[in-house]
């Protein structure tokens, strides 16, 4: 067994010690050792076993062979440092508080704040921001953002940023428009200025044999029509009515229609369908449009409504005035000259049409159509099912086109009438257009009133 020389001199020590071999005369403390063996033979207190004679025992001494260690009553680790300066007295190589007041193992000369734990080193947070080199868009400016909420380090955070992704691109312009828009009406007075020569009577028998299919239409598609033909000079209507309208049943409707048309009666103004219409109109209207409380025509025209004209002829117009004429002063009745459209059933096989009539259906949006198809009973009935169809798109369908920004829009707001409508309508993105549905179509002549916002980044 190995004994070590600090064991052998407690050995030796305490032989020395026995009663037969102490000199008490030199003891002079009185506590059993002798002075070449105390480390102060003046102070009974001294520990029995001290070797650095520093005043520790050595089971307490840190070191009790260095008189200038601690001890581990008040330095537990031994690393040179008292318990009450240690920032941790359980690891020697812990921080002191003299170096590292918070004790977050930065020194004071590097730590942003010593008294903060949370707040670490200068040499990776530059600015003392709180956030290190990496995470910061600008680690000398502590006002600077973080990439975690800020990527493209523009100054921008992520949620108030058009693209995060670009630094060019940051601020967000907010806009907003309001659209209004009349509902129009389903109501459509009808005039048909037709010739009756006699190289019209085929097509004339054509379109009387198959006028109930034109009625029905209009009445299965809820048209509030009114309609006229006119064949005299004087344009008063024939028969004993002076409209059709979907009030009449279908055998009715053509009874009526056949009255109107008397192809044996020549008119000088057969082959001019816009002195018809004139005609027809003064008879019908003042030079305001509005409605007369009598006369020939009394009741066909109505002043709200939509007007529709339509040229039946198979030879190019005759009208002593040019067509332009006649679409300026007939649009000159409405307060909208939008609601008054022309349309023309014209021999495109015979000399060029129905020239004049053709045109201005063309400048108002009109339909044209070739009386030379209108040879049988079948193809007049095509006629009318395709000539009520386009009185239906001159109808209100509840559709409003908006101004392209709309596109782009993330709110929308409708108003009918200045009362808020909520339901009953969507966006159809692929029209750009408001579009209303059964029971919550506006009513006519109703204002509606869009109001819409959209954002754009700067």
């Amino acid at each position: 067994m190995k004994i070590t020389s600090a064991l052998l001199f407690l050995l030796n020590a305490f032989a020395c010690r026995t009663s037969d071999s102490k000199d008490d005369t030199l003891d002079n403390d009185g506590d059993g050792y002798e002075a070449s063996e105390d480390c102060n033979d003046n102070d009974s207190t001294m520990p029995e076993f001290d070797q650095d004679c520093d005043g520790i025992s050595s089971d307490l001494d840190c070191d009790d062979q260095d008189e200038t260690s601690t001890s581990v009553l008040t330095d537990e680790d031994c690393d040179g440092v008292l318990t009450e300066e240690d920032c941790d007295d359980r690891n020697p190589d812990s921080t002191t508080l003299s170096e590292d007041a918070d004790c977050d193992t930065v020194s004071t000369d590097e730590d942003c704040d010593d008294n903060d734990s949370t707040i670490g080193s200068s040499i990776t947070d530059q600015d003392c921001d709180g956030f290190t080199t990496d995470e910061d868009c600008d680690d000398n400016d502590s006002s600077s953002t973080i990439v975690s909420s800020d990527q493209d380090c523009d100054g921008t955070e992520t949620d108030d940023d058009c693209d995060d992704n670009d630094p060019n691109v940051s601020n967000t312009a907010e806009y907003s428009f309001t659209e209004s828009f009349n509902q129009g009406t389903n109501k459509t007075d009808i005039v048909l200025a037709v010739d009756t020569s006699c190289s019209m009577d085929d097509d004339i028998y054509n379109l009387k044999a198959t006028f109930s299919t034109f009625v029905d239409e209009l009445n299965t598609n809820g048209q509030d029509f009114h309609i006229a033909a006119v064949v005299n000079d004087n344009g008063c209507v024939n028969g004993s009515v002076t409209h059709i309208d979907n009030t009449f049943s279908s055998s009715d409707a053509s009874s009526a229609f056949d009255d109107m048309i008397v192809s044996s009666t020549y008119a000088s103004n057969a082959e001019r369908p816009f002195m018809l219409m004139e005609s027809f109109l003064n008879e019908s209207v003042d030079s305001a449009g509005v409605p007369l409380s009598s006369g020939c025509n009394f009741g066909a025209v109505r002043e709200n409504a939509k007007l529709a004209l339509l040229g039946v002829t198979d030879e190019p117009d005759q009208s002593v005035q040019p067509y332009t004429h006649y679409v300026s002063e007939f649009q000159g009745l409405k307060s909208n000259p939008d609601n008054v459209i022309f349309h023309s059933l014209g021999g495109l096989c015979n000399n060029g049409g129905n020239t004049g009539v053709e045109n201005a259906a063309v400048d108002t949006g009109g339909a044209i159509y070739d009386i030379c198809t209108v040879v049988d009973v079948a193809s007049a009935t095509n006629f009318w099912t395709d000539f009520a169809t386009e009185i239906l798109t001159f109808d209100s369908n509840g559709i409003f086109e908006l101004n392209p920004e709309a596109a782009s829009a993330t709110d929308f707001t409708v108003t009918v009438n200045g009362q808020a409508q909520n339901a009953g309508w969507t966006f159809d993105n692929a029209t750009n257009s408001l579009v209303f549905s059964g029971n919550y179509m506006p009513p006519s002549g109703a204002v509606i009133e869009v109001t819409y916002s959209w954002s754009e980044c700067l």
